[in-house]
């Protein structure tokens, strides 16, 4: 439970689906304060919108945490699955920016 004007932290996991960790997005490390509903409920948005995951599975899983993102208050493990298709097939994780010379 919060603690009176506490603001929690919350983040995302994002894994393939068969357990190799991407990346993690939250709140408190990018300094971003999660909003407080009139229904008593904390929202945020996270998007990547350069994200370039190689054709596969993946899943989501989201937290809430203290302010300072030490404490897990709440966990949905693995509550969004979904399969992802590049424009190319080829091995690895995901497309890195990078030029040839």
């Amino acid at each position: 439970k919060l603690a009176p004007g506490e603001v929690p932290s919350i983040g995302v996991m994002l894994e393939q689906a068969h357990g190799v960790g991407i990346t993690v997005a939250a709140t408190h490390a990018d300094g971003v304060k999660p909003a407080l509903g009139a229904d008593g409920l904390w929202r945020t948005t996270v998007t990547f919108p350069d994200l370039t995951l190689h054709s596969g599975e993946y899943v989501l899983s989201a937290y809430l945490a203290d302010a300072k993102g030490l404490v897990m208050y709440d966990e949905w493990l693995h509550c969004s699955f979904f399969a992802w298709e590049f424009r190319s097939l080829m091995p690895g994780l995901v497309q890195l920016p990078h030029q040839w010379t």
